[in-house]
């Protein structure tokens, strides 16, 4: 569903790191997005709209580029 809520939200993902883990019978995965937002959408409102959703346990804003 995440390319589905950038593409929805003209977010470009320009980088994505992946990483599974196994933790008893379950896949754990962890993405970690390089994104450019466009005008008029911050870092706090797509944190926010992710946030709500079950399988996300963890967000987190790495850096802000200049």
């Amino acid at each position: 569903f995440l390319t589905d809520y950038f593409e929805e939200k003209n977010i470009v993902i320009e980088d994505v790191n992946f990483d599974v883990k196994f933790v008893d019978d379950y896949r754990v995965y962890k993405n970690i997005y390089t994104i450019d937002l466009p005008k008029g959408l911050t870092y706090a409102d797509v944190i926010e709209e992710l946030s709500v959703h079950k399988n996300i346990t963890k967000l987190h804003l790495v850096s802000i580029a200049q």
